[in-house]
């Protein structure tokens, strides 16, 4: 009677599974296509959102605001001219339909080079007073063009206010004029520069209130307050 070749003894065939893979034979793991539900929120610098940010910001702003008559060297000038334009030319504006457009066209074009320039430069200043967390040319050209945009805006509605109302040019109404410009195109800018720092910022809010109100007082009290002292001194 034969016996029965014992298994274990046999050789056995390559595709034989036991329960185990070979040792160099890399694990298969699942593959997950789909993006993920969540999103990580921005990441917040402790310096932007000190509590004694304000001074840090309100001495940028400052800063800011001299270097801009320093770089817009007829700055005061350009002033005269925008409240020459208030008490005649958008005056016209209002009063007669055809009035002229090339003229309007000059105005505009004469005050936007300088004023890119200025807002320009002084945004690169602010931007710095935010820790430079802010892209450099969506923040500077976005606020050249929103200020610009906002001032003629401030100017065109005072403009079309002094003329119905028959306002005279006097050194209070100069006053308030500085006082809208200022404020019209501290706005404009503030409200795009809230917007790219809102993600970032605690409370962004208080960067355009602060920025605003010290461009628009320091601009009342310089080139409002100030020349029109000038203009009651030599009686112009």
């Amino acid at each position: 009677m034969s016996e029965e070749p014992n298994q274990a003894d046999q050789p056995q065939p390559p595709s034989a599974n036991y329960g185990y893979q070979p040792y160099d034979q890399q694990q298969t793991y699942p593959s997950y296509n789909s993006q993920p539900s969540y999103s990580v929120p921005a990441t917040t610098d402790n310096n932007t959102n000190a509590p004694n940010r304000w001074r840090r910001w309100v001495g940028y702003n400052a800063l800011a605001f001299g270097l801009s008559c320093v770089i817009m060297p007829l700055g005061c000038c350009v002033m005269s001219v925008v409240a020459n334009v208030l008490r005649s030319g958008l005056q016209e504006l209002v009063d007669n339909p055809n009035f002229n457009l090339a003229g309007a066209i000059g105005v505009f074009v004469l005050l936007s080079f300088p004023l890119f320039l200025t807002i320009g430069v002084a945004s690169m200043i602010q931007r710095a007073a935010l820790y430079h967390q802010m892209p450099t040319k969506l923040w500077v050209f976005g606020s050249a063009l929103s200020g610009i945009a906002a001032m003629f805006v401030a100017i065109m509605l005072m403009g079309m206010i002094a003329a119905l109302f028959n306002l005279d040019f006097t050194p209070n109404a100069y006053i308030l004029s500085i006082v809208g410009i200022f404020a019209g195109t501290s706005t404009g800018i503030g409200f795009f520069q809230w917007w790219q720092i809102r993600r970032v910022v605690i409370n962004a809010w208080h960067w355009p209130l602060i920025s605003g109100a010290t461009w628009t007082g320091l601009g009342t009290l310089i080139l409002g307050v100030g020349m029109s002292y000038l203009y009651n001194r030599l009686g112009i």
